[in-house]
């Protein structure tokens, strides 16, 4: 962490720092993933990241990336990602076996695509397509070529995210709305 993030100027500002490497409620019917199971071979961690570890420089396998699932009465799990370090199929699959009776309603954020290779690229997309969710907004590091996989597989179903983007979620679908007007 940045000097910056340190949990003493956290717990300094106000805030309660709780570390597990466990699923944890957050408030009711919103979940920290905890440490997602790495069981797909193919959803590897970034090359090129390192930690430090007493003094010595060693590769990152990112397992502290984590996801939040929203379980929304009526509808099924929302998963959210940051950039999904953990592979979405991975964090996908750990979710269902948290929720195993909740169906998979849509999946946020990005999906670390952007510097997969295209057959990487290509089983993500058509195991996303074989879980269904009924829809999927996917930005920021899902990458061009990962966000046009997922077009031309989920279809309808996919929509690049952008800024000014608002999810609305409920029993009636789920409905986009732009709450910011960019103009130029």
């Amino acid at each position: 962490m940045s000097p910056e993030d340190s949990a003493k100027r956290i717990e300094d500002a106000g805030g309660k720092l709780v570390l597990t490497s466990d699923p944890m409620s957050v408030i009711p019917g919103l979940f920290v993933s905890g440490q997602i199971p790495r069981k797909n071979k193919i959803e590897l961690p970034p090359k090129g990241l390192f930690s430090s570890v007493g003094g010595m420089a060693v590769p990152d396998r990112m397992e502290d990336d984590i996801s939040l699932y929203a379980l929304i009465e009526g509808v099924g799990v929302v998963v959210l990602t940051g950039c999904a370090h953990a592979g979405i199929i991975n964090i996908l699959d750990h979710g269902a076996s948290l929720f195993p009776d909740m169906p998979l309603e849509g999946i946020v954020g990005g999906l670390h695509l952007i510097e997969a290779e295209p057959e990487v690229i290509q089983w993500t997309a058509e195991a996303l397509g074989e879980r269904d969710p009924s829809w999927i907004g996917a930005g920021h590091c899902t990458g061009f070529g990962g966000q046009m996989a997922l077009a031309a597989i989920l279809q309808e179903k996919f929509f690049p995210l952008r800024t000014g983007l608002m999810i609305h979620v409920d029993e009636d679908g789920m409905e986009l709305e732009s709450v910011v007007d960019v103009r130029f």
